[in-house]
């Protein structure tokens, strides 16, 4: 009995090294068949370092054209190649110019309606500065830079599919937007031509004439900040006294004004010695006649007259007459 099962057992024991020796092909592959399993398709023009190097999109998809596949494999992130794929797809028409295909995936130009701009041009064609996004003054927008995740800052963007490019809300309450100039990828030229307009002229600000000789104001303070003292009093008498007063300035109150046709302008008489100062107007520019007329010499009250003489009637000063 006992010699029975040790047949049987020698029995099964070849049996089975038999089977393993006979499908010994079937479990492991041969070499080349290894190595082909392992070893992914190569694309044409691949050498030997580039197979080696894993994972370099600038070697992938920049150096030359590349597939969705491709890229995946250098970025290994769906999101990311997702993101770039959308960007390479829109620049790689750009022909065999790196500097160019750089600059459109990086958005520093446009290429079609300019969607791929990621720049920071904030100013449009006519020069005008570009409004906030978020902003509601003076423009109320559109579209909400919390949906539109590139509507940053000011920048010009084109969230409407604008068939002349980007754009943005100006800041001039006159008008509500208008594109800018984005520079065109691997061309000399902008989406849109950048004509600023003229700045407009500066407003002219009120002057005197003849020196002020015709300022009939009611300025009763000098340069200094001292009150005029009024035209009846006897200090004013004092200090015109002798001087040849232009019977049409009217002198009023105690209001500036230029009697004696003075170069300095209208001046007023005031307690503290020398008893004149001038009061702060702004006279126009005298034309080139006046110049040679009064260049022989200046006149001015720098310094009180040594020698006055009479010229109005002490009783009726006062009165309106000069």
């Amino acid at each position: 009995m006992a010699h029975n099962k040790t047949s049987i057992l020698r029995g099964l024991l070849f049996s089975s090294l038999l089977h393993l020796t006979l499908s010994h092909a079937g479990v492991f592959l041969e070499k080349g068949q290894a190595l082909s399993l392992l070893k992914r398709p190569r694309r044409a023009n691949k050498g030997f370092l580039e197979e080696m190097l894993k994972g370099n999109l600038e070697r992938e998809c920049l150096e030359e054209t590349c597939s969705h596949e491709e890229a995946f494999e250098a970025l290994e992130s769906t999101v990311q190649t997702e993101v770039f794929w959308s960007k390479y797809q829109v620049c790689q028409g750009l022909g065999k110019s790196r500097t160019a295909l750089d600059d459109c995936l990086e958005g520093h130009c446009s290429v079609g309606l300019g969607q791929n701009y990621q720049g920071t041009i904030s100013y449009t064609k006519s020069g005008i500065e570009c409004q906030v996004w978020t902003s509601k003054y003076p423009h109320i927008p559109k579209f909400n830079a919390t949906i539109y995740s590139n509507l940053i800052e000011n920048y010009c963007r084109n969230p409407d599919n604008n068939s002349e490019g980007p754009w943005c809300y100006t800041r001039d309450p006159t008008v509500e937007r208008e594109e800018c100039p984005i520079p065109v990828c691997g061309q000399e030229r902008t989406t849109v031509e950048f004509t600023p307009r003229a700045a407009p002229p500066a407003p002219v600000e009120p002057c005197e004439q003849e020196k002020g000789m015709l300022y009939t104001g009611t300025l009763s303070v000098t340069v200094s900040g001292a009150k005029c003292l009024p035209w009846n009093s006897e200090k004013a008498k004092e200090v015109l006294h002798g001087k040849h007063i232009d019977p049409d300035v009217k002198l009023l109150e105690n209001y500036c004004r230029n009697p004696d046709g003075d170069d300095e302008g209208v001046w007023c008489v005031t307690d503290e010695p020398p008893n004149f100062e001038y009061c702060d107007l702004h006279y126009c520019d005298s034309s080139l006649e006046d110049e040679n007329e009064h260049s022989e010499g200046i006149s001015g009250r720098t310094t009180l007259p040594q020698e006055f003489k009479t010229f109005f009637d002490g009783k009726t000063f006062g009165s309106g007459e000069a």
